[in-house]
């Protein structure tokens, strides 16, 4: 009797994990310190026009951040680039709707408290910020929020925000539009955490 042979095939199983990485935020921004020439400047010019249009995080220099849960105390946004940098920070309290703004151009950094809002727009008008202070310099900025998903969208208005190493001289700029001083900056994180 002849031996037989066996043949085995023997297949090989390809397995293949795909991990994706998670999207990186993308951020619109349109904003600038603005120096309002009627209250004196005390030498200082405008800071730079931002239009930031579809940042994304790690590319060409951004680096960007926000996160924002549901409660508006949650909301934390930041985008950095060389040379500026803006972010805007919900306090930690449950119930609290103050928040810190702060905007940093070069060397200089300009920072103050902000009130959030859901929804609307932020209003640059002074008459629409007394009813949290009498003094104009020591208003809070205005900040309406907006969000949908993990998209977060909104406007921010600040006036006479100081610029931390000239405070003794007056509080001059104000956060508005790169394109209208009387109307507020604007901004759109998309893939929030």
């Amino acid at each position: 009797m002849r031996p037989r042979k066996l043949i085995f095939v023997t297949g090989l199983l390809f397995v293949s994990c795909v991990s994706e990485d998670p999207v990186p935020p993308i951020a619109d921004l349109d904003y600038q310190l603005f120096c309002d020439r009627g209250s004196g400047c005390n030498g200082l010019v405008n800071e730079p026009k931002h239009r930031v249009e579809r940042g994304i995080d790690g590319q060409d220099g951004f680096r960007i951040y926000c996160s924002a849960g549901e409660k508006i105390s949650d909301l934390n946004l930041s985008l950095v680039q060389t040379g500026y940098a803006i972010s805007i920070r919900g306090e930690s309290s449950a119930k609290s709707q103050k928040c810190s703004l702060r905007v940093e151009e070069g060397n200089n950094t300009y920072e103050k408290s902000c009130i959030i809002s859901k929804g609307g727009n932020a209003d640059c008008s002074e008459e629409a910020s007394r009813e949290f202070s009498e003094n104009v310099a020591d208003m809070p900025c205005q900040v309406s929020v907006v969000k949908d998903g993990s998209t977060v969208s909104g406007t921010a208005c600040c006036r006479n925000i100081p610029l931390e190493y000239r405070q003794a001289l007056g509080n001059e700029f104000s956060l508005v539009s790169s394109q209208d001083f009387t109307k507020p900056a604007s901004f759109d994180f998309e893939n929030c955490n």
